[in-house]
């Protein structure tokens, strides 16, 4: 019995501190608002055709998926293509986003309605300098 209780609090330790790098449960709400924040101003961004402002929201390293072929783009790229995909869509709206995170690492799957189209996007995001950007972006 001796030989357990060493060797069951090592177990525990090693279990919590696997954790500890996580976001803490009273840290998700507040991480899911911020990333609801982020998609706010991602969305105010993009109904003002603001391309330096819509890509501001892209890590930059990030890859951006777009066109009915569903390429991969970078950063850099999908600036030049923000202000053609504003125009021909007009307006997005996102739905209610259903938000999954682990510990700097969140997926967001959320409606974009546009103004005669809607499509399920997928938005890999990271934290970063405190703020939750998009790494890769799929629909």
């Amino acid at each position: 019995m001796r030989k357990v209780v060493p060797v069951l609090s090592l177990f525990v330790f090693i279990f919590l501190l696997g954790f500890s790098n996580s976001i803490k449960a009273g840290n998700v709400s507040e991480a899911e608002q911020l990333i609801k924040q982020t998609l706010l101003g991602f969305a105010k961004a993009w109904n003002d055709k603001n391309a330096n402002g819509v890509i501001a929201f892209y890590h930059e390293d990030a890859q951006i998926m777009t066109g009915a072929d569903r390429r991969m783009v970078t950063r850099k790229q999908y600036l030049n293509i923000i202000p053609d995909r504003c125009r021909r869509f007009g307006k997005i709206k996102f739905g209610k986003p259903k938000i999954e995170i682990k510990d700097n690492k969140a997926k967001v799957n959320v409606k974009a309605s546009f103004k005669r189209v809607s499509a399920n996007f997928t938005f890999y995001m990271v934290l970063q300098d405190d703020r939750w950007v998009i790494m890769v972006q799929e629909y």
